[in-house]
């Protein structure tokens, strides 16, 4: 027995296909963009061909890239030093004074 598919049934399947394809194609081009960033030619391979609907991308870039847990190094440099040549300071970082000196006072007419 066949079950006719009104035109709003099919309009609602075309449009979550749709929107399938969409949230696969944005996942799938982060994950391969990492995956070329990070010179992982396999990683790179599988992502292109194997289509989960955006699981193995959102698997590779949570676990393998770990993009959404990266570490941010902050290092001091002292006024009028060169700034470190990595992101990562090899040096031992020459602490800034906290203190501010004292102002000098103005010179007025009277103080001369």
């Amino acid at each position: 027995m066949e079950y006719p598919i009104s035109f709003l049934t099919a309009g609602v399947l075309w449009f979550g296909i749709f929107l399938l394809a969409v949230w696969s194609i944005i996942w799938k081009g982060i994950a391969m963009w990492h995956a070329a960033k990070r010179g992982e030619k396999i990683w790179y391979i599988l992502l292109m061909f194997i289509n989960t609907a955006g699981l193995l991308e959102i698997i590779y870039l949570a676990f393998v890239a770990k993009i959404w847990t990266k570490t941010v190094v902050v290092t001091q440099v002292a006024p009028g030093a060169p700034a470190p040549a990595s992101p990562v300071a090899t040096t031992p970082v020459i602490p800034i004074p906290t203190t501010v000196p004292e102002p000098k006072p103005e010179q007025t007419a009277d103080n001369k």
